[in-house]
């Protein structure tokens, strides 16, 4: 008798906590989801992006092109905030890392970089409660340490410490699969304008001797990411 009242008495309490359950993530989905999800987001993601950069050297007409691959990894924070029903706007920062390798590295190659904080903002439509479209732009100082630009009869150093403003179009598609997790696809498109002062030998002395020439380093890239979203509820 004994036995039964205790299996009944914990059926019982499987149920109410199963209700509560319930009532939790009926709360949770009114008050984060059900038209737009707002507030806190990280993502994590990893991509692989194609660069064509263009050097010079100021008052010289040639140009040089090299094209590049990137592999990189980024996180992002952005807290999202509801205008009118599903449409609403983000605000956040990022940062990140990657490796890039041009297809001449003898005489062009960034090699690894990392970058500082951004600032982050966007537009965002939620399509459905598991679906979201994001437009965004993204700004940040992405730094090169140990750039080798090794180019014949052009003044540049061999190594080079860099660091660069990058401007970051982004269109983004994110699935949710359940009240917090989710998967995103990502386009970007990024654009680079740096003049930087760069040594230049002096070849008419058998001495090293060095000037500060200023040179242009521009970049445009194509990526795509994907990754883990998570929701902060």
């Amino acid at each position: 008798m004994a036995s039964v009242c205790f299996a009944s008495s914990a059926l019982i309490s499987q149920e109410k906590t199963a209700e509560t359950s319930e009532a939790e993530a009926s709360d949770l989905w009114r008050r984060y989801i059900r038209d737009f999800r707002s507030e806190h987001h990280f993502s994590l993601m990893v991509g692989y992006q194609k660069s064509n950069w263009e050097l010079a050297e100021f008052n010289l007409p040639q140009k040089y092109d090299y094209m590049s691959d990137i592999y990189g990894l980024r996180l992002h924070y952005t807290y999202h905030i509801q205008l009118v029903e599903s449409f609403g706007f983000y605000l956040g920062t990022g940062l990140g890392g990657g490796w890039e390798s041009s297809e001449n590295s003898n005489e062009f190659n960034p090699s690894y970089y990392y970058s500082l904080p951004s600032l982050k903002l966007g537009l965002v439509y939620n399509f459905s409660t598991y679906l979201r479209g994001i437009i965004g732009y993204e700004q940040y100082l992405k730094r090169y340490d140990q750039m080798r630009i090794n180019i014949p009869g052009a003044a540049f150093e061999e190594r080079a410490g860099l660091t660069m403003t990058n401007f970051d179009l982004e269109v983004s598609l994110d699935y949710f699969q359940g009240l917090k997790w989710g998967w995103r696809g990502s386009l970007r498109y990024s654009f680079v304008d740096h003049i930087a002062l760069i040594r230049e030998a002096d070849d008419e002395t058998s001495k090293s001797v060095f000037e500060n020439v200023e040179a242009s380093f521009r970049a445009k890239s194509l990526h795509f990411e994907i990754g883990l979203i998570r929701q902060i509820l």
